[in-house]
């Protein structure tokens, strides 16, 4: 316990002050999918490709994101829409340790990610990987941390190079 003196009237008051508790949150990584693809030539060239479609291009991104998760020591969402799926509900899978969500019909990824986030941002320490101007605020507000495409991009590869040097 830590002794805090205050004074009033010439007179010294002694008091005693609990520690503060160090809060250990979780580090969450929720990523756009779609928006990550779209960004990134390694995986918008794969949907151009004849031998690849867009399953091709996302189960690359969700290999990536899975060395990263191990090297980073974090939890991933990736979140796919799916709101043009008619009748479609909210269906959650994970893949190599990455959680992966397809939202619900009439649900966008950027939704999902913003409800998520509010909902959780006390108890967990989230960075969000997404484009949306709206969801950014959104984050900004809840103090999520936030990182364009070209930043996680970024990060994966120098968290990459950074492995291959440790252990080589």
């Amino acid at each position: 316990r830590k002794i805090k003196w205050t004074y009033s009237k010439n007179v010294a008051e002694k008091k005693t002050v609990a520690p503060r508790k160090q809060i250990f949150k979780e580090k969450y990584l929720l990523v756009d999918g779609y928006n990550i693809i779209h960004a990134w030539d390694e995986l918008k060239e794969l949907l151009t490709d004849k031998a690849y479609d867009m399953d091709g291009a996302k189960y690359r991104l969700l290999d990536i994101l899975s060395e990263y998760k191990v090297l980073k020591g974090i939890e991933i969402i990736v979140v796919f829409d799916a709101y043009k799926v008619k009748g479609h509900v909210t269906e959650k899978t994970d893949y190599m340790g990455v959680h992966v969500v397809h939202t619900k019909e009439a649900e966008t990824a950027d939704q999902y990610i913003a409800r998520y986030t509010i909902k959780n941002a006390d108890d967990l320490d989230i960075t969000v990987a997404t484009s949306d101007g709206l969801v950014q605020l959104i984050i900004r507000g809840e103090n999520a941390k936030l990182l364009s495409a070209r930043e996680l991009k970024d990060d994966v590869a120098m968290t990459r190079t950074a492995d291959w040097v440790f252990w080589n």
